[in-house]
């Protein structure tokens, strides 16, 4: 059993060992908004809120997801209702113009999920057909790199 003391003491202070930590909402929410940012024009002070509103967010999703009391389906609903007013004090933020990208955005966020090289993302602004493509191929391209 001494493997997994080692193991965990060359992951240092995080304790990275085979199963992953949970990463921090805003070390995610940097991250969505880190890519958001190019897409949709974001200036800093509009990042910065935004964050929050992703942290806040996250924290809320992950309290609904805990609670043992309510059912797979009321979950589902709050979490519906929860991104929803997510989505009205994000947009409160943007200018009229940086909306429908901010919308465009979150549903081609939802549909990466995995952890693709987004990299190439944007590049395919201007042909949706070419996304789609590119996405079917994309495996052998992630394996040709490692």
């Amino acid at each position: 059993n001494g493997m997994g003391m080692d193991r965990s003491m060359m992951g240092g202070p995080q304790g990275n060992t085979s199963k992953p930590k949970e990463t921090p909402p805003e070390e995610i929410a940097a991250r969505i908004v880190e890519q958001m940012k190019p897409v949709v024009n974001l200036d800093e002070l509009q990042a910065i809120a935004i964050t929050n509103v992703f942290t806040d967010s996250m924290k809320e999703q992950g309290i609904l997801l805990k609670n043992e009391s309510s059912s797979q389906d009321q979950k589902m609903e709050q979490i519906k209702a929860l991104r929803e007013s997510t989505t009205k004090k994000i947009t409160a933020f943007l200018n009229p113009d940086q909306i429908p990208k901010y919308t465009t955005f979150m549903e081609t966020f939802k549909d990466v999920k995995k952890p693709s090289k987004s990299k190439k993302k944007k590049d395919s602004k201007d042909s949706k057909d070419q996304d789609s493509k590119e996405v079917k191929e994309d495996p052998q391209a992630a394996k040709i790199q490692e």
